[in-house]
């Protein structure tokens, strides 16, 4: 029996580079809004290993799986990438990477107590690129190309 041919998903490499070009841009506000406006690292990054509730629990070592967890995901995603150059699997990891980004915000809102951040907002932009990353993997794989007119 032989195997089924996937198709690799090309987009032209100016929509490809505006696509990080924009995902770039996000990461350095989010990282603006972190360290400048909110200050993070303003009150000498004192860690805390317990967390926030001075109690090591549960929610900590499940924080930290899913850090860890989320690592991973880009890692092999990126393995995958480089053996397989699909543009959909490079989304994938994209999308990891930012749920990574996500749980390394979480992580410090927990583990650095005596900051006093809001992660909220940056969160929920990297939700936001979390979702935009899945929606551009649906679209490539019902994307039909037109075909050029003579």
């Amino acid at each position: 029996m032989a195997e089924k041919e996937t198709k690799k998903v090309k987009w032209n490499e100016t929509t490809f580079f505006m696509i990080i070009a924009v995902y770039l841009i996000v990461i350095v506000f989010s990282g603006i809004y972190l360290f400048a406006w909110q200050g993070f690292g303003s009150k000498g990054l004192v860690f805390s290993i317990a967390g926030r509730d001075q109690v090591l629990n549960a929610f900590d070592i499940i924080l930290l799986a899913a850090t860890i967890a989320a690592f991973f995901l880009v890692a092999i995603s990126l393995l995958a990438f480089k053996k397989r150059k699909d543009n959909r699997i490079f989304i994938l990891a994209i999308a990891f990477f930012f749920f990574a980004l996500s749980e390394i915000l979480q992580l410090f809102e927990n583990f650095f107590p005596a900051e006093y951040i809001f992660t909220s907002n940056a969160g929920k932009v990297l939700d936001l690129l979390i979702l935009l990353s899945f929606a551009m993997l649906v679209y490539a794989r019902y994307y039909k190309p037109s075909k050029p007119r003579r």
